[in-house]
């Protein structure tokens, strides 16, 4: 362990002997704590400083303008699968064929961003506030141009 390693367990030691803190994981008490490792969960601990207030405002409206369109999609494709068990093909091979097209392929696609949104949520969330802006714009964007396409389409 180098000194650096050393001095910060220290500090988290010193921190935690006289203050009731609970494990992040386990959520059990770390008074008088004696090394870097929480006795309840095992997991390594550290002495840190968090942002008391996140930036996950216009993050958080793209990932709900993505799931929307996702979710949209899908509810759709899970409609026309009852139908379709409960009639059969009545309602038109041409109909369900564009039925299915456009909502398979507007839930892959608002899937994959929806996935990029999670993955990426940290990277995305230390972007400039114009920027997260423009992202949540364009997942609202792709959801309206989906539904507009898919109205315009299903006669």
């Amino acid at each position: 362990m180098t000194d650096a390693d050393q001095r910060e367990v220290e500090e988290l030691k010193s921190y935690l002997s006289a203050r009731d803190v609970v494990c992040p994981s386990c959520a059990y008490n770390l008074r008088g704590l004696t090394a870097d490792v929480c006795p309840e969960c095992r997991q390594s601990l550290r002495l840190g400083v968090s942002l008391a207030e996140p930036r996950l405002g216009w993050w958080l409206c793209g990932v709900v303008g993505a799931g929307f369109g996702c979710g949209l999609n899908s509810l759709l494709l899970y409609y026309i699968a009852i139908q379709w068990v409960a009639r059969g093909w009545s309602l038109g091979r041409t109909f369900m064929d564009w039925f299915i097209i456009m909502n398979v392929g507007g839930a892959a696609v608002m899937g994959v961003v929806l996935a990029a949104m999670l993955k990426f949520g940290r990277r995305l969330r230390r972007l400039s506030t114009g920027k997260r802006i423009a992202i949540a714009g364009v997942c609202w964007l792709l959801t309206l141009a989906d539904a507009t396409v898919f109205s315009l389409t299903i006669k």
